[in-house]
């Protein structure tokens, strides 16, 4: 009797000595493993996020850069002053536009944008590298990009639909002054479309796995690039709302400029799934 209650007792010290620590060493590599894990996601969220962000900002910088040398280019200056002169004469001039349309079309051609197009003082778009049935001849004054431009300022727009492309635009204007002079002209316009701010926005996403997802929404959880996955993949940006506890959480930042916000952690995304992301 005494060997089988000395049994139980040494089965008991086993279990407290040896089963229990097991079980309690095993909970502690898993919750090891799932911090470690989600140390990793962050630190990939945050370097893609990073990466991104100066993708944005060095292709905005790059495109700032791009405008200034078309109007200040000789091309830009003498073709426009001699468009407009033959606008006030009543004259067409297809020199000056073929000149300006060889340079532009391939300055578009290299630098990769969507369209490239010119106005006079008064918005009215002479020349257009593409989309010249819907743009040449349309008074675009009103337009905020175009009225910062020819009040002298370098301007980029925020994304719109344009109903003559059919298509979301980003637009910088610049302004184009003759050589020696300060008193502007007319305006040169890079035009960027959704494909393109989608392509930024995505690039290496790949590297964040299968369910990695990236896009841009302004401060009311507006879409201003499509998604990865999901059914925000086409068709979405300036339409659709994100409305999940990160997006929120991005709100007040987004008002106040602050650029150096990241929220990084869990929550359910628009698909319903509970992620962990940044």
């Amino acid at each position: 009797m005494k060997n089988i209650k000395m049994g139980m007792k040494l089965g008991f010290m086993v279990l407290i000595t040896g089963i229990i620590p097991i079980v309690a060493l095993a909970i502690m590599m898993y919750m090891t493993s799932i911090e470690e894990l989600e140390r990793a996601v962050e630190r990939s969220n945050v370097i893609f996020s990073t990466l991104v962000k100066e993708e944005l900002s060095g292709y905005f910088d790059q495109k700032k850069a791009d405008g200034r040398i078309l109007a200040q280019a000789d091309n830009t200056r003498r073709s426009l002053e001699q468009l407009i002169q033959s606008k006030a004469d009543g004259l067409e001039n297809k020199t000056a536009y073929q000149e300006m349309d060889a340079y532009l079309t391939k300055v578009r051609e290299d630098f990769k944008d969507t369209a490239i197009f010119v106005t006079d003082k008064d918005g009215m778009v002479l020349y257009s590298t593409d989309f010249k049935s819907d743009l040449e001849g349309v008074d675009l004054s009103i337009r905020d990009y175009i009225q910062a431009g020819l009040r002298g300022q370098e301007f980029w727009s925020e994304p719109f639909y344009s109903e003559f492309i059919k298509d979301n635009m980003m637009a910088l204007s610049t302004p184009v002054t003759p050589s020696g002079s300060s008193d502007i002209i007319g305006t040169v316009n890079i035009l960027i479309d959704q494909k393109k701010i989608n392509s930024i926005v995505h690039k290496g996403i790949e590297k964040l796995g299968e369910s990695g997802d990236a896009y841009l929404v302004n401060s009311d959880g507006l879409l201003l690039s499509e998604t990865v996955l999901g059914d925000f993949k086409e068709k979405a940006a300036l339409v659709e709302r994100m409305d999940t506890f990160a997006t929120k959480s991005l709100s007040k930042e987004i008002e106040s400029k602050n650029m150096d916000y990241t929220y990084t952690g869990a929550y359910t995304d628009y698909l319903g799934n509970n992620v962990y992301g940044s």
